[in-house]
C-alpha cells in the first residue's frame, strides 16, 4: 500500500522539503498520546533534515543515535504528539511490517491481514482524508511473496536496462536516476533482494 502522509505529520513537511531524503522507519511504537520511532535518513539532504525535524510542532524529543557523512545517512529517535497512522493500523488490527519508507511525503507499507481488516483501515484512512493506494493484493502462500513490491520493482528495472548482463550495460548509478532514488538505497534494495533470492535458490 501506498499512501499520502497526512498533513498534521511532521514527516510530511519534512520529507516533502527534501524529496531527495529516505526516511525508513526501523520500529515504532504508539502510546498514550504521544509515538515514538527509531527512523533512518537517507540521502543528500539528511543534514538539514536533521536540522528541521526538531522545529516541527509534534515533536517533541529527537536524538541522534549514529550518523555517518560520507554515506549521507543518519539514524535518529523520535517523540512525536501525533501518531496517526500507527494508531490507526492499531484500531483496525492491522499490523505494519517494519521497515517502511516515507519519501516525498509518500508512504509504503506492506500490510498482512484479513481482507475485513485492511477494509477498516481503508475507511479509517479516508475518514483522514488521506489518499491511498492498495498497489496489489496476494495470497500469504504466493511463491513470491519473499521479495517485497519495491525490492521486486527495483531488481527487474535492473534486469530490464542490463545492470545484470555480462559487461554490465549500465551502472547501479544509473538504475538509481531511472527509478528516481538515491543510489544508496538502490544499492541496499538491490543487496537485500538478492540475499533473499540467494537463500531461496539455496534452499
Amino acid at each position: 500500500m501506498s499512501a499520502q502522509v497526512p498533513e498534521s505529520m511532521w514527516v510530511r513537511e519534512v520529507s516533502t522539503n527534501h524529496p531527495e531524503t529516505v526516511f525508513r522507519v526501523v520500529s515504532a511504537l504508539p502510546g498514550d498520546g504521544h509515538g515514538v520511532g527509531v527512523i533512518e535518513i537517507d540521502g543528500e539532504g539528511y543534514e538539514e533534515v536533521l536540522k528541521e525535524i526538531p522545529k516541527q510542532e509534534t515533536v517533541s524529543k529527537t536524538e541522534v543515535l549514529w550518523k555517518n557523512d560520507e554515506q549521507k545517512k543518519a539514524l535518529i529517535q523520535v517523540r512525536t504528539d501525533e501518531h496517526l497512522i500507527l494508531q490507526r493500523a492499531s484500531r483496525s488490527e492491522v499490523p505494519i511490517e517494519m521497515p517502511f519508507e516515507i519519501q516525498d511525503g509518500i508512504g509504503e507499507w506492506t500490510l498482512r491481514a484479513s481482507h475485513e481488516s485492511l477494509s477498516e483501515l481503508g475507511s479509517a484512512f479516508d475518514s483522514m482524508g488521506m489518499e491511498y493506494d492498495i498497489e496489489y493484493l496476494r495470497d500469504l502462500g504466493d511463491e513470491e511473496e519473499f521479495l517485497t513490491e519495491k525490492q521486486r520493482k527495483v531488481i527487474e528495472v535492473a534486469h530490464e536496462l542490463g545492470y545484470y548482463d555480462t559487461p554490465r550495460e549500465v551502472s547501479l548509478s544509473e538504475v538509481a536516476d531511472e527509478l528516481g532514488i538515491a543510489k544508496s538505497t538502490c544499492s541496499e534494495t538491490l543487496h537485500r533482494a538478492e540475499g533473499k533470492i540467494m537463500d531461496r535458490f539455496l534452499e
